[in-house]
């Protein structure tokens, strides 16, 4: 299982990780950390943040294009 940032940087890590480890899945915890997405707790793609630089992409999964949209604009750490 693989438990990441809930960020662009966060998921792009994860899908490379699975097109080594086809069978790597994503955590039970981001369920909490998307509840926190979504009830507007994230935190901005800045300097202060420390995610200045990341960018959007596409992804072939569906789920992961969920997320991609989800995080679009703010991120959840799993700090």
């Amino acid at each position: 299982y693989f438990w990441g940032d809930l960020d662009m940087e966060g998921l792009r890590i994860f899908w490379r990780l699975r097109s080594e480890l086809p069978q790597l899945q994503l955590s039970a915890l981001y369920l909490p950390m998307i509840n926190l997405l979504m009830s507007g707790c994230a935190h901005p793609y800045s300097t202060i943040s420390g995610k200045p630089n990341q960018q959007p992409w596409q992804c072939q999964d569906t789920m992961v294009n969920r997320l991609l949209e989800l995080c679009a604009n703010g991120a959840i750490d799993q700090e």
